[in-house]
């Protein structure tokens, strides 16, 4: 069970109380020191941080403050500050929640914690859904794989096609930090299809941030060639352990599906042209080489579109051999369907938790 070390200032040790149940509820074994005075404080104290796999600080002034005064900046218990300047020296995950008008330290200060009266209950209960928010992450990040800096929690990766001429790729990333990481890596490519109907051209790249605390994002072109387009997504500042961010990416690229039987017959043969597409279908390959939770891979064909079958396919990353029983147990999410609203006719693959080190492809065929 993940321990932490719970910091607090006895003058509010009723809101102590109250976290400390909170984090059990959680499932976090927690340990609390509740001994100041006592000699070698000090040498207890680091000793505790130190077995404990993270710190909770609840930070606050010596004692409850005049609130028939004007409110002012509070100086923080010196207790509890003195342990998160610790726990941070020791490399500890931290959270820090705050009473109001006190300032976390400057090793801190670009994350935004929760905070609330630490002497009202009623303050309390308003702002503690912040408060298990930070606490879940926290959890959550003892719970990846220990050999990763970060867990994809969910991706989107659509398809869709403006016209003949004219594709935007539309992706969705939502991603938790293991450790602390700043860089994520990305690419467009055409499937392995090397025929010259196939080539991107030029490529138009716009990102947000949908989830998260507000980062800046900035994209850092890494390989550029006729069929891939491979970039770094950095933010700043970086990730900590347990904080996740979602961000959308909207490239648009030269359209390189066919629409029509005789535009793929073109194709069909020519050297470069996938020997996993027959002489029937194209589409799209989406690679899963890390652990995923959940994946959406579509492609939207523009309403006149004539689709006559479709299918998946999945092979092995490596040999890509044809994987039988993965590609049935992908064919029951397989969905083909019509958006009357938006004018579109939608191929969709959307499945939890995707075989890793698989090339899921998504086929269709097209008529006249």
């Amino acid at each position: 069970m993940t321990k932490c070390f719970l910091c607090y200032s006895e003058s509010y040790k009723p809101l102590m109380l109250r976290m400390k149940n909170l984090l059990v509820g959680i499932g976090f074994e927690v340990d609390v020191f509740d001994e100041p005075a006592q000699e070698s404080t000090d040498k207890i104290t680091k000793e505790r941080i130190s077995a404990a796999d993270c710190v909770l600080v609840l930070l606050g002034p010596h004692a409850k403050p005049d609130t028939s005064t004007t409110r002012t900046i509070l100086a923080p218990a010196q207790r509890p500050m003195a342990e998160a300047t610790l726990a941070n020296a020791l490399e500890k995950p931290v959270v820090l929640i705050l009473h109001h008008e006190v300032s976390p330290p400057p090793f801190f200060s670009d994350q935004t914690w929760p905070h609330f009266d630490f002497w009202s209950a009623e303050n309390f209960f308003d702002n503690v859904h912040h408060v298990v928010k930070r606490l879940l992450e926290l959890k959550e990040s003892f719970e990846l794989p220990r050999d990763t800096n970060y867990e994809i929690k969910k991706v989107e990766f659509i398809n869709r096609i403006e016209s003949r001429d004219s594709l935007v790729s539309a992706s969705y990333n939502e991603i938790i930090a293991r450790n602390p990481c700043a860089r994520f890596s990305h690419s467009i490519d055409t499937a392995k299809d090397e025929t010259p109907e196939a080539a991107i051209g030029q490529v138009t790249c716009n990102i947000s941030q949908t989830l998260g605390e507000p980062k800046t994002i900035k994209i850092i072109t890494t390989k550029v060639t006729d069929f891939e387009y491979s970039y770094v997504v950095e933010v700043s500042p970086k990730l900590r352990r347990g904080e996740t961010i979602g961000y959308r990416r909207f490239n648009r690229i030269r359209n390189r599906f066919p629409l029509t039987r005789s535009e793929l017959e073109t194709r069909i043969g020519k050297p470069g042209f996938p020997e996993v597409y027959g002489r029937r279908f194209y589409g799209d390959a989406f690679d899963v080489v890390a652990d995923l939770r959940s994946l959406r891979f579509a492609i939207h064909f523009p309403w006149d579109v004539n689709i006559v079958s479709y299918d998946v396919v999945v092979l092995d990353y490596e040999t890509r051999d044809r994987n039988e029983a993965v590609t049935a147990k992908a064919r029951n999410f397989l969905k083909f369907r019509l958006d009357e609203v938006m004018g579109e006719r939608i191929l969709e693959l959307i499945i939890d938790r995707p075989n890793i080190n698989h090339s899921y492809y998504l086929l269709y065929e097209p008529g006249d």
